[in-house]
């Protein structure tokens, strides 16, 4: 039986423990999964306390922190937040700082090479357009049907301090970590096209393969059902529990439950090669699945049937 003590006692025990739904490989909600991989991201040990394991863990954790929901990230005893909270502190830096602090440590921003360039021209009309005298060029990248889009924003000098900062030309170029992933090396230029001027951006080199989304449709399931695999072979994994599974189930699917997920899942016989796609009721804890499958299992051909079995596109049996 959990109490506000047993909560204090396990805060206090371990540096950095988070109360969640789930396990820290398997995240039972999504905000879960979310507090999770940002404590995750800053590499030190953590502890994670599954709250759905007891029912008398979230009425003595509310108890103790005087805060109704969950997530819950803790360090050295003290509450710091939920999954908002705690991205928050985290694009900011400070959930870092707090961190390095508690281990003595000295916390440095993130570096990385140059890899964007900005021709003279582009770098005049950037000065041309600034509407103060900070001049921060913003570039975002995007996966959108399969290809790159690219997007410039001015006078963005807001930054997360995960981000990446390079100065070029007098100009401070900010891409986000996350983005800078999906290119190897990009030149910003100014043109005139038929009359039509603007901003331009092109790939320089080689830019990594794209990453396969991890949500898929159920239009897209269904070619995908059609079609031969190229490498591997296509599995379609019910995560939702046994009454579920009883009452209906996609006709080609095997059953693996979400919370006996971890336990079971080596001797399903997945290849790293194959194509995974998970199907839940509405699609969160497929999503969640699908997530540990690619990020912390190396299975990089997972996907989430959006929408859940509603949208499964063969027979459902029972």
């Amino acid at each position: 039986m959990w109490t506000k003590e047993a909560v204090k006692d396990v805060v206090t025990e371990d540096k950095i423990v988070v109360f969640a739904k789930g396990t820290k490989e398997v995240p039972r909600c999504g905000f879960s999964a979310r507090a999770i991989q940002v404590v995750q991201s800053a590499g030190k040990p953590f502890k994670v306390v599954d709250i759905l394991s007891d029912p008398s863990i979230r009425p003595a954790l509310v108890a103790f922190s005087s805060w109704p929901t969950t997530p819950q990230v803790y360090l050295d005893g003290e509450f710091l937040g939920g999954s908002d909270i705690i991205l928050e502190l985290h694009e900011s830096g400070e959930l870092q700082k707090k961190i390095a602090n508690s281990y003595g440590e000295e916390y440095k921003e993130v570096q990385d090479n140059q890899r964007v360039e900005v021709t003279d021209e582009a770098v005049k009309m950037v000065k041309e357009f600034m509407e103060t005298d900070a001049d921060f060029l913003r570039l975002s990248v995007q996966v959108k049907e399969g290809a790159r889009a690219y997007s410039l924003e001015l006078d963005s000098h807001t930054s997360a301090a995960t981000d990446l900062k390079w100065k070029v030309k007098g100009l401070t170029v900010i891409v986000a970590k996350t983005m800078s992933e999906l290119f190897e090396k990009l030149e910003v230029s100014w043109v005139n096209k038929d009359g039509n001027e603007g901003f331009a951006v092109k790939e320089i080199g080689n830019p990594p393969a794209l990453p396969v989304p991890i949500d898929i449709d159920k239009a897209d399931l269904a070619r995908l059902m059609r079609s031969e695999i190229k490498e591997g072979k296509l599995w379609i994994v019910d995560v939702r529990e046994d009454d579920e599974w009883k009452s209906g189930h996609g006709e080609e699917a095997v059953h693996l439950p979400l919370s006996r997920l971890e336990k079971v899942w080596k001797d399903a016989g997945f290849d790293p090669k194959d194509t995974l796609v998970f199907y839940c009721a509405a699609g969160k804890r497929s999503l969640s699945a699908a997530n540990h499958f690619r990020h912390k299992l190396g299975y990089p051909n997972t996907r989430s049937l959006v929408g859940g079995i509603g949208n499964y596109p063969s027979n459902i049996i029972s």
